[in-house]
């Protein structure tokens, strides 16, 4: 981030104005706000809030590279730690029920269709963290397994695992749902001498 950058987004009201929208626009889709009636509710001009964004365009492109800097972050701290292999498992399934979670199907729908010099920059960002991520599991992973196709698995049992209806029904909260989805997915694809760790951890 540039300091023009930094200086901006310690702008008071430019604040205000990103978080208002992204409370709004991540739940309902950026379709349901509408600039004016965005304006109103902060007390501000419209000429002030295009003072700042000049289009709905760039205001979703400055939420999905903050979200995207924010994963990026959430990342390089998992990494910078010295975790133990069922730890890093567990922060990694955390961090992505977390992202995916940020906002609404809505929201995603929207913004692909109307938005995509936005989305490419979330896309970018996920495919540098889907590298990085990949690195650090073919430290763990059994060497008869592609690396794409087990990160695949990961992530597909975690979604799967945190579907609220399915939690509902077996009466277990998302965490320990997606906690049981990694673990399960550990004891299948790492190397006999993790798994012993990833066991005696639990």
């Amino acid at each position: 981030m540039s300091a023009e950058d930094a200086g901006q987004n310690s702008d008071p009201a430019r604040e205000r104005i990103v978080e208002a929208f992204t409370e709004r626009a991540g739940l309902l889709g950026p379709r349901s706000v509408v600039m004016a009636e965005l304006a109103t509710e902060l007390g501000i001009s419209t000429r002030t809030l295009y003072r700042h964004f000049r289009s709905k365009s760039d205001l979703m492109t400055e939420v999905i590279t903050r979200f995207a800097e924010d994963a990026t972050k959430k990342q390089e701290s998992r990494f910078a730690r010295n975790l133990k292999p069922r730890e890093r498992i567990l922060e990694t399934a955390y961090g992505w029920l977390d992202d995916r979670a940020r906002f609404s199907a809505v929201f995603w729908k929207e913004a692909h269709q109307q938005y995509p010099e936005a989305v490419a920059v979330w896309r970018a960002t996920q495919r540098v963290l889907l590298a990085t991520a990949r690195e650090r599991v073919l430290l763990d992973l059994r060497e008869d397994l592609p690396p794409d196709l087990a990160l695949s698995l990961l992530f597909a049992a975690i979604d799967h695992a945190a579907d609220p209806r399915r939690c509902d029904r077996l009466g277990l909260s998302r965490q320990e749902a997606v906690t049981h989805a990694a673990e399960v997915w550990a004891r299948g694809a790492l190397r006999r001498p993790v798994l012993r760790v990833v066991g005696e951890e639990g």
